[in-house]
């Protein structure tokens, strides 16, 4: 629900939180870099089993980065949801009624 896959990517007036820095560890907890490089079948397939829903408002500031995030999880042939909903939805409230909607 209005995730920020990737720290490192300045969005709007949201700085890269780590200020420039990069390695593996950083790497690694970041889905939307390790996501578009992993070619790895076995770890591909244990990925795929995850049962992958995504949502989020269509003016969220992190609208586009999950979108691509979707497209690469696609690309990847990882079967997820991507639901798009009216307005910012980022709040308390929308995210209720998202957790009653998809969990």
């Amino acid at each position: 629900m209005s995730g920020r896959f990737d720290l490192t990517r300045p969005v709007l007036y949201f700085r890269d939180l780590l200020d420039g820095f990069h390695n593996d560890e950083v790497y690694f907890n970041m889905p939307r870099q390790y996501m578009a490089n992993i070619a790895d079948g076995q770890h591909l397939d244990q990925i795929r089993q995850m049962d992958i829903v995504m949502t989020i408002g269509e003016t969220d500031p992190f609208f586009q980065d999950n979108y691509e995030f979707s497209e690469i999880l696609g690309w990847k042939g990882m079967q997820h949801q991507f639901h798009k909903w009216t307005g910012y939805a980022h709040s308390p409230k929308s995210w209720r009624k998202m957790v009653q909607l998809y969990l």
